[in-house]
């Protein structure tokens, strides 16, 4: 009886999610059709005339980017396996116990199925990835398989190098450090999509309007739908995404798989920018410390400011390329 009050509940929030989707898509006014790729949630423009290009995200939407970016590509834009509405099948991997190298292999796996599918596989396409969308798309065909890309643009990536996390001493001045970092340790993976089902739905709005007030405004909505939905995305019950990332991270040595080692060896013959704002958390320097790029951009103040830039085409090509791109 309580697993049917379970499942009956979880499709009741997949329903809403659904719903309250639907509408935050209607601020997109090119014209998109939905579809579902073997498991993954997808979103494309109409005009295949044009040549494509995939966004992958991170904690952010595409939503505000689609009708300008629809100007110069055919635009397709996915729920990353296990997040929003791409659900994992069931005999899909399950991230509790994994290697970080298992969790990576899914994703990347996962995209390259979609690739495969959609036909893009035999087609030249520009990538696109923000946080962990960047190090999806860098590892996926950047790293992987290169030469079906025709630009990479990665904003704010995630996993270029590991983070500076120093190792907490076992000695009697850092015990209370070393107790916290094992209760760190032992419920590292219980994300907070595991409890936010269990929270009122009015309580639960009001946490995530305080903590996610910059994405709530960004959207021209006068009533709650951007609310609506962020709010069912985490009680939708689908957790495997959440919990996948966090195998990817270690609460005292940081980011487990950076990509620093492989770089050393990455050659592409295709455009690379890799863009920051101007207060971002990620560290630029690296990307220009290892020439990672052929340009490094940082917006700031809702402009573009070009770090390094040949000419004045060069920079408006650059600038339709990312298409001025928001992912608040």
């Amino acid at each position: 009886m309580r697993f049917f009050k379970f499942a009956f509940h979880n499709d009741y929030q997949l329903k809403q999610l659904e719903f309250f989707e639907s509408k935050i898509m209607s601020a997109i006014k090119t014209k998109i059709i939905k579809t579902n790729v073997n498991g993954i949630n997808t979103f494309s423009t109409t005009d295949a005339t044009k040549p494509p290009i995939l966004l992958l995200h991170g904690a952010g939407i595409w939503v505000k980017n689609v009708d300008f970016l629809s100007q110069y590509y055919q635009v397709h834009f996915i729920d990353i396996l296990g997040f929003g509405l791409s659900k994992p099948k069931k005999n899909c991997l399950n991230p509790l116990g994994k290697r970080p190298q298992d969790i990576q292999n899914w994703w990347v796996e996962s995209i390259e199925d979609w690739l495969k599918h959609t036909g893009l596989e035999k087609k030249k396409f520009s990538l696109v990835g923000h946080s962990m969308g960047g190090f999806i798309a860098r590892m996926s065909y950047a790293l992987k398989n290169p030469k079906n890309i025709e630009k990479l643009v990665l904003l704010s990536p995630i996993g270029l190098n590991g983070f500076n996390v120093d190792k907490i001493e076992k000695n009697y001045e850092n015990r209370k450090l070393i107790i916290k970092n094992f209760l760190i340790q032992k419920f590292w993976n219980f994300t907070p999509q595991r409890i936010l089902p269990l929270i009122g739905l009015e309580r639960l709005k009001l946490m995530i309007a305080k903590t996610r007030r910059g994405v709530v405004s960004a959207f021209p909505f006068k009533d709650d739908t951007v609310l609506d939905y962020i709010v069912h995305i985490n009680r939708s019950g689908l957790i495997t995404g959440p919990v996948a990332f966090t195998r990817l991270l270690n609460p005292s040595e940081g980011w487990l798989l950076p990509l620093s080692p492989k770089l050393k060896y990455f050659n592409p013959d295709f455009e690379v920018s890799i863009c920051y704002g101007d207060r971002d958390w990620m560290d630029a320097t690296y990307a220009e410390a290892f020439d990672l790029c052929n340009k490094i951009i940082c917006q700031e103040n809702m402009g573009i400011k070009i770090k390094s830039c040949e000419s004045l085409e060069e920079m408006n090509h650059l600038k339709r390329s990312i298409g001025g791109i928001s992912i608040s």
